[in-house]
């Protein structure tokens, strides 16, 4: 458990308030067995929610099946502006993004063959603030985004 948030969490819980959280997470994919650490909130305040994005339709799908209770996975890319964009697809589902791989450049690092690129495809973005309002989502408390460099 991490110290910080269990002292935060028991500084709310003694101010007698029943408080719980919106938590957005951009780029969900998980890409190793540990967890967010935000997703401990979810012990502290169990009705909070987390809403996760995650471009893969297929992962997604598999990552709902597993989700905890609170935890709900959305397959869309968002963007600046509801349009269709060019995604670029690549060998491992954590590097596909909205912008060309350098691939030149990344084959001077060691495990670049991730990030090849596999293929192209488009894909419908949505503005977060579409999706809040036609999902009547309500105030956003933490976003934690990790989608290869279009932060």
């Amino acid at each position: 458990m991490n110290k910080t948030l269990q002292v935060t969490a028991d500084l709310i819980k003694n101010t007698h308030i029943n408080i719980d959280f919106t938590l957005i997470e951009i780029g969900a994919v998980q890409v190793s067995t540990e967890k967010e650490p935000f997703y401990e909130l979810l012990d502290h305040f169990p009705s909070s929610k987390v809403i996760g994005f995650e471009i893969d339709k297929e992962i997604c799908n598999e990552m709902n099946l597993s989700a905890r209770d609170g935890v709900k996975y959305y397959p869309h890319a968002l963007g600046e502006f509801n349009e269709n964009r060019q995604l670029y697809v690549t060998n491992h589902p954590m590097c596909c993004s909205l912008y060309k791989p350098s691939e030149d450049l990344l084959s001077l690092y060691q495990n670049y063959e991730v990030v090849y690129l596999k293929s192209k495809t488009t894909v419908d973005t949505i503005t977060l603030d579409n999706f809040v309002a036609a999902n009547n989502i309500g105030p956003i408390d933490f976003i934690k985004i990790d989608v290869q460099g279009a932060e």
